[in-house]
């Protein structure tokens, strides 16, 4: 079975990123390992490309001992593909722009136009109008029909 076993390049580049990681965060090799609480000698067999089979749970261990995000390091090995981290980009993005819909509720007053189809967005003498080219709306063209529909659910609701 071949659980876990790292391509030679993959694991080359992870002990470049990992020993990179250590230096700036000031670390040496045996004060990581007792950060971590994993022996010296097997973060300097990973740093050097020399672990056949890596245990994504001690990847996270070091990650977190480097304070870097894990997913960096099980991309690098071959653990998550682009895909995953596109997916994850996306759901950081659509909760981003659930943040500003809320501010922007707390702050003005929206109504739906039905003549056009734009939302005017204002209060009182202050109103502007928000078309199809904004930002919102770029954003909104990355994401896919499933994350559209949840973006546009919610303004909807802010709209009533």
């Amino acid at each position: 079975m071949n659980d876990y076993i790292v391509p030679e390049k993959n694991r080359i580049k992870l002990g470049k990123y990992l020993k990179d990681k250590r230096e700036i965060n000031g670390f040496g090799l045996n004060q990581l390992a007792i950060k971590v609480d994993v022996v010296s000698s097997l973060l300097s067999r990973l740093e050097n490309g020399k672990v056949l089979k890596i245990n994504p749970f001690l990847l996270k261990k070091i990650a977190e001992g480097l304070r870097i995000d894990y997913k960096e390091l099980y991309k690098i090995v071959g653990y998550l593909n682009e895909e995953d981290f596109e997916k994850n980009k996306y759901e950081e993005k659509l909760k981003e722009m659930e943040k500003q819909l809320k501010e922007c509720n707390e702050k003005l007053t929206i109504q739906n136009n039905n003549n056009n189809g734009h939302i005017i967005i204002g209060n009182g003498n202050n109103i502007k109008k928000i078309y199809g080219n904004t930002e919102l709306a770029k954003e909104l063209n990355e994401l896919d029909d499933k994350q559209k529909e949840k973006v546009l659910k919610f303004i909807n609701e802010y709209i009533k």
